[in-house]
Parts: C-alpha cells; sequence; structure tokens
C-alpha cells in the first residue's frame, strides 16, 4: 500500500472550525481548531500535511543526488573527512524522514527505502 497520490490541497476557511486535505475529491485529513490553540496553528499543520507528497518526494530526490555525488566523490577521492561526516548525517536524515513518511503502511517491504524508489538512481 502507498499514500494517495499528490497533490494534496487545502479546503477551507482558516478560522472556521476545520481545514480538509484533498487530493482530487478524496479527503486525506482534517486539521482541527482546538479550544486553546492559536488559529494559526491549525493552519500550519494543514500546510505542513498537505504538502507532506512533496516533501517526500524532495527527500527522494535528495538522497539520489547525496549518493551521485558520493560516487563521484569517492572516485575522485576529494572528501575530506569532516565532509564524509556531513554526507553520512545528511544520508543517515534524509533516510530516517523517508522510512518515517512509510511507518505506518501494512506492506512490510514498502517500509524500506531502496533506490527504486528514485528513478533513475
Amino acid at each position: 500500500m502507498t499514500h494517495t497520490p499528490g497533490p494534496w490541497r487545502i479546503d477551507g476557511h482558516p478560522g472556521r472550525e476545520a481545514l480538509e486535505i484533498h487530493s482530487g475529491h478524496r479527503r486525506i485529513a482534517k486539521s482541527l481548531y482546538e479550544y486553546g490553540s492559536e488559529d494559526n496553528e491549525a493552519d500550519a499543520n494543514a500546510a505542513l500535511i498537505a504538502a507532506a507528497p512533496d516533501l517526500l518526494e524532495a527527500c527522494k530526490l535528495a538522497k539520489q543526488h547525496l549518493d551521485a555525488l558520493r560516487l563521484e566523490a569517492r572516485i575522485g577521492l576529494w572528501l575530506s573527512e569532516p565532509q564524509q561526516e556531513v554526507f553520512k548525517f545528511v544520508d543517515e536524515t534524509l533516510q530516517a524522514a523517508i522510512r518515517k513518511a512509510r511507518a505506518h503502511t501494512t506492506n512490510p517491504d514498502a517500509r524500506e527505502w531502496s533506490d527504486d524508489d528514485c528513478p533513475g538512481a
């Protein structure tokens, strides 16, 4: 199982009872205005949810380019040890974000990220 394809959009009016996030005519989520919370918090939550498919694709694309740069760096042997540590940190951060986006799927194979998730990798 995979997530509903993007793009996702926000429907509703800020400050009302809830904002809904849709893909086509399908509702994906609701961001509710809770008593005691700031209205802009629900708006920000809705914006983050609506951006989720784009953020996941951006992480996968960044991972793909990072892997290509790492391969190029190994061939040229031009990365210093601190630069290698930065590459490792960024790589682990991207992989964790991708795994988190897939954590609640019922398909155990979809929980692991692979190069197949990035066309051209």
